[in-house]
C-alpha cells in the first residue's frame, strides 16, 4: 500500500520490521486505529532496517498497534526536502488520519 504525505510516497505499513529493506530513507511511525491510521512520529536512518528492527521496540510496538510505513531514498538534498515537508506537514495536523485499504490497493491521500 502507498500513503501519500506532504507529496511524498510512503511503502507500508509494516508491522514486521525484518519487511523493510536495508536502505536509507524516512520512516513514519503510524499508531493503527481499527483500519485508520495516525502519524505519530518520523525519522531518518541511513539503514531503515537496522534502525527499525530492535527486540525491545518490537515488543512495545505490538503492544500498542504501532506499524511502520517507509520512503527510500538515495539523494541527500531530496532527503532533507523530504524532512523539511514532513516535519512542516507533522507541525499543521491535527490528529490526521490515513483511511484504510486492503494490501492489494493503491491508497494514494494527500494531507494539507
Amino acid at each position: 500500500m502507498l500513503f501519500k504525505i506532504a507529496n511524498i510516497e510512503f511503502l507500508g505499513p509494516f508491522s514486521n520490521p525484518g519487511e523493510i529493506e536495508a536502505k536509507q530513507g524516512i520512516f513514519l511511525l503510524l499508531k493503527q486505529i481499527g483500519n485508520e491510521f495516525e502519524v505519530i512520529d518520523f525519522g531518518y536512518s541511513k539503514n531503515l532496517r537496522t534502525e527499525l528492527n530492535i527486540p525491545d521496540e518490537q515488543e512495545s510496538a505490538a503492544a500498542c498497534s504501532i506499524v511502520i510505513a517507509v520512503h527510500y531514498s538515495l539523494e541527500p538534498s531530496s532527503l532533507k526536502t523530504h524532512l523539511r515537508a514532513i516535519e512542516s506537514w507533522f507541525e499543521q495536523r491535527d490528529s490526521t488520519t490515513l483511511p484504510s485499504a486492503t494490501p492489494e490497493e493503491t491508497l494514494l491521500v494527500s494531507f494539507k
